[in-house]
């Protein structure tokens, strides 16, 4: 009996291990990030530079290696994960900068995308989102995928630091890499292995079918124009208001305003008017938004025709939406960040631009 329940203990202790471990490693997918998480440099061990990298970070012959136009990009990715991947705990680091200085002897705010080849704007694009992974910037990313439209490299790290933000959307995560993955036009400059580490980690994102980006972008997002009164409504074709057609946003003081009674409804958010103060105040989801009457700025409110109409921007981003506006064009998101400077997203806002002047007929 003392031997029986022994062991009885120990296989208890071994599957509670096993449970946690698997537990950890569920957390995991979550708790890490795709641009951290996915160590394709791996797959690059035998590259002399990249094991260089992976033991002692960014020196000098590093970033030489870095710069060298000879170097196959995916090369150069795989270099930069090892620098990350190698020096420890996941934390904000300054290597942007640092690279700069022993590559160019400049300062990185001296440097400018239109002076520098697509490779040189690849890499200091990465390093700068890899720097501040937690919440990259991917302007210099998208800058050089755009240069180079046929790299899968390009295109694959891109995806990787859009899905950083939101991993689990059906714009990102999984969906986005799937949509890299899927396009036949892109040159596999990339070793399979390399690939297969990213897709394998980045599949524990997925989560049903993924959707075309425009379908996503509509569904997801309130669309309209200073333009006219047409309006999508997550998706669905409608008017700014529909008692009145003349009614739409207009730039005054190069400040959009919308109708307030159109943002509220968008927004199913409660408004409130002070008499005495001849004050409106927004709330939604415990944010409170408080318009008074002005001559302008972020917290005025104008009336026009009978209309109340308040900042677009204002009221967007403090009810917890991205705003995207570009030639009169505005989207306003609660998940999707657009970029009107770069060649995709610009491609991509366009066709939400023409859905938007089909749906006035």
């Amino acid at each position: 009996m003392p031997f029986r329940f022994r062991i009885g203990i120990l296989t208890a202790m071994m599957a509670l291990i096993v449970l946690a471990s698997l537990q950890w490693q569920v957390g995991t997918v979550h708790a890490d990030s795709p641009l951290t998480s996915t160590v394709f440099h791996e797959a690059y061990a035998n590259v002399t530079k990249v094991a260089e990298a992976k033991r002692g970070g960014l020196t000098k012959d590093v970033a030489a290696f870095l710069a060298s136009e000879k170097i196959v990009l995916a090369e150069k990715a795989a270099a930069i994960h090892a620098i990350y991947s190698g020096a420890g705990a996941w934390e904000e680091r300054d290597l942007a900068e640092q690279y700069a200085k022993l590559a160019y002897g400049k300062a990185l705010s001296s440097l400018a995308v239109k002076t520098l080849r697509p490779d040189e704007v690849f890499v200091l694009g990465y390093l700068k989102a890899m720097d501040h992974y937690s919440a990259p910037d991917t302007a210099w990313l998208a800058a050089a995928r755009d240069a180079m439209q046929d790299s899968l490299t390009a295109s694959l790290i891109y995806a990787l630091a859009q899905s950083q933000t939101n991993p689990d959307s059906a714009l990102y995560g999984w969906c986005a890499i799937e949509r890299v993955l899927n396009d036949k036009s892109l040159k596999k400059d990339m070793r399979q292995e390399a690939i297969d580490r990213i897709k394998n980690y980045m599949i524990l994102y997925k989560n049903g079918e993924c959707k075309d980006e425009l379908a996503i972008l509509l569904e997801q997002s309130v669309i309209l124009s200073v333009e006219g009164p047409a309006v999508l409504l997550y998706g669905k074709p409608g008017t700014v208001d529909p008692e009145d057609a003349a009614v739409m946003p207009y730039v005054r003081d190069g400040v959009t305003l919308v109708p307030l009674r159109f943002a509220a409804s968008a927004f199913v958010a409660k408004v409130d008017y002070d008499a005495n103060k001849r004050e409106v105040a927004v709330s939604h989801a415990g944010k409170r938004l408080v318009f008074g009457e002005g001559e302008g700025g972020g917290g005025s409110l104008r009336v026009l025709n009978g209309r109340t109409f308040v900042p677009m921007r204002t009221i967007a981003e403090a009810l917890g939406n991205q705003v995207y506006y570009d030639r009169g064009l505005i989207i306003l998101s609660a998940d999707i960040r657009l970029n009107p400077q770069n060649g995709h997203d610009l491609a991509l806002t366009e066709q939400v631009r023409k859905r938007l002047r089909d749906a006035v007929g």
